[in-house]
């Protein structure tokens, strides 16, 4: 499905085998995996969807992976001050994540440009 340019349709399904069978071997991996089909194919919004839906369900292998892309999702749909929260909140809560740094600079500028 990848090779063939349907990110979307390869995302929306790993996102929803993810959410549907809570016991599914890896469902951390397909989770993430699904969402960052979605923000490829630039589907910014089903990708901060799927970020949630990621955090809401208690998962935990791959939080500070769908932290920054809830807050890259936020901010390529240009909610800065949402953007910069989740940048932020990445820095503070996952200071070991390979984006950690950059990710707090990138809350620090978001916030400036806010105002």
């Amino acid at each position: 499905m990848v090779e063939s340019g349907k990110l979307q349709e390869a995302g929306d399904l790993m996102v929803g085998i993810a959410e549907e069978f809570p016991k599914i071997p890896e469902r951390d991996r397909i989770f993430r995996d699904g969402a960052y089909q979605l923000a490829i194919g630039g589907e910014w919004s089903s990708a901060e969807g799927a970020s949630k839906a990621y955090i809401k369900s208690g998962l935990t292998a791959y939080r500070g992976d769908m932290v920054y892309l809830l807050a890259r999702a936020q901010e390529y749909q240009l909610r800065l001050h949402e953007a910069a929260k989740s940048y932020a909140e990445l820095a503070e809560k996952y200071p070991n994540h390979v984006r950690a740094v950059t990710s707090a600079a990138r809350s620090e500028r978001l916030a400036v440009a806010e105002g």
